[in-house]
């Protein structure tokens, strides 16, 4: 028994395959787009949210790299995102 494809869009026989649209049909890792989707952007909140935390309750007495990076990954979410995962 072959395995189920689902067809996105067709083209006639022989043509040849257009550049512009280069998937035409769902495979088993399509699958996977959306949870590894989720689990990276819930990740990364999280790590966001955390260094957020990290930085409301750092008392600024001493600064250094790190609080630096900190307080710019606040705004910039990517950067908060990971710093957010590393420990204090």
């Amino acid at each position: 028994m072959e395995p189920t494809r689902i067809t996105i869009a067709s083209r006639p026989a022989g043509a040849a395959p257009n550049p512009a649209f280069p998937l035409t049909t769902l495979t088993p890792m399509s699958g996977l787009i959306i949870p590894v989707y989720l689990v990276l952007v819930i990740g990364g909140s999280v790590g966001w949210v955390r260094n957020i935390i990290a930085v409301a309750h750092s008392d600024f007495s001493h600064i250094d790299g790190m609080t630096v990076i900190r307080v710019v990954g606040i705004p910039a979410a990517p950067i908060g995102a990971v710093v957010g995962w590393i420990s204090q």
